[in-house]
């Protein structure tokens, strides 16, 4: 991470002060766990000038929206859509967790639409005890058919 900042000098050609930027690197190590909001202080590494001292260089950590995964406190969320015959019928689904570790979800009994399945320890790692970590919350959403045959609703009806 670079800052750049800029000095003022006092001794110049006629008595005229001189202002020039320079240019200090950084090094941040991002701490699994951070939350969005968390401010980094670098004392006395910011802008300064003739009759000031110089200030602190603040950074504060953004989080980016992730493609698969929410973020609420320490846990994350993630939503599954299974298909009307996963959620009536089972089956097993891979599931990546945010630190790419694959397990298998096995699907049993009837899943109603946005009910919950929790997995303990396997969301945000606390950034204090990296060690600990929240949990992985999957809503499951399921996809209804467009629309079905004639056979398909005979079938159903007497089947259920």
């Amino acid at each position: 991470m670079r800052l750049q900042k800029s000095c003022e000098k006092t001794e110049g050609v006629e008595g005229r002060g001189h202002i020039r930027s320079e240019e200090k690197e950084f090094q941040i190590q991002v701490k699994p766990g951070w939350k969005d909001g968390t401010k980094l202080t670098f004392e006395a590494e910011g802008d300064h000038g003739p009759l000031a001292l110089p200030g602190d260089a603040v950074f504060m950590v953004r989080e980016l929206p992730h493609d698969r995964f929410t973020r609420q406190g320490k846990d994350l969320h993630a939503v599954l859509e299974l298909s009307l015959k996963e959620a009536l019928c089972g089956g097993e689904r891979r599931v990546t967790t945010i630190d790419d570790k694959i397990f298998k979800l096995k699907l049993e009994g009837v899943i109603a639409p946005n009910s919950l399945k929790s997995f303990k320890g396997e969301g945000m790692p606390l950034s204090k005890n990296p060690k600990e970590r929240g949990d992985l919350i999957i809503t499951f959403s399921v996809k209804f058919p467009d629309h079905l045959s004639a056979a398909q609703v005979s079938s159903l009806s007497k089947t259920l």
